[in-house]
């Protein structure tokens, strides 16, 4: 075999392997991609499962939440935010509206009403869950002699983990899923409660 047809032809076998291992590269990634896709149709699934089964229950629990945190009578008295929220949470509520003195401030907002849309159970069990959700509060100001003020409407979407905690369902965090930064500026302890932002 001369020296010419002996480099044509480990040029032509280098030129093979070349091809075989990009096939098998594509092949693996093509393989790759049906897995995730596969994973997220069968988490798309579950959600939707979840949603079927709890959705209504969790809309409600959501709903009064925000009518709770909304009541003059909660804003008067912090320690109810312990009726609805639990760990770093209901003591950050708690704490912030220690700092209120309401009987000097020219009006208490209130939450006249709530409306929850677009719920999507993420993960339920009988003592944790996971959700998405939008809510639209209207909103008033009060003044101390009881005149109605400045109602307003506010619309927004979040991410909610809630537990259950003395036989009720409690808020343990939330955050907008709007504003794409609000997970990295979240406190540590938010992130933790969050987890993995859907």
């Amino acid at each position: 075999m001369s020296h010419s047809t002996e480099t044509t032809h480990k040029k032509r076998l280098l030129v093979l392997g070349i091809v075989m291992l990009c096939i098998f590269v594509l092949g693996t990634l093509i393989m790759k991609f049906n897995i995730r896709k596969e994973q997220e149709s069968n988490a798309s699934f579950a959600q939707s499962t979840l949603t079927a089964l709890h959705g209504k229950e969790v809309e409600g629990i959501i709903k009064e939440y925000w009518m709770q945190l909304g009541r003059a009578d909660t804003r008067k008295n912090p320690s109810l935010y312990y009726e609805v929220a639990a760990g770093e949470l209901a003591d950050r509520l708690y704490s912030s509206a220690q700092k209120v003195d309401y009987g000097k401030e020219p009006f208490i907002t209130i939450t006249k009403s709530v409306e929850v849309t677009n719920v999507q159970v993420i993960d339920y069990s009988p003592s944790r869950f996971k959700v998405t959700a939008c809510s639209k509060e209207e909103t008033e100001d009060i003044k101390p002699d009881g005149t109605s003020i400045n109602p307003n409407v506010f619309s927004h979407c979040w991410v909610f983990v809630f537990v259950r905690q003395d036989e009720k369902w409690k808020a343990l965090g939330y955050l907008s899923t709007i504003d794409p930064t609000s997970y990295e500026t979240a406190p540590v302890w938010l992130q933790k409660v969050i987890g993995e932002m859907p």
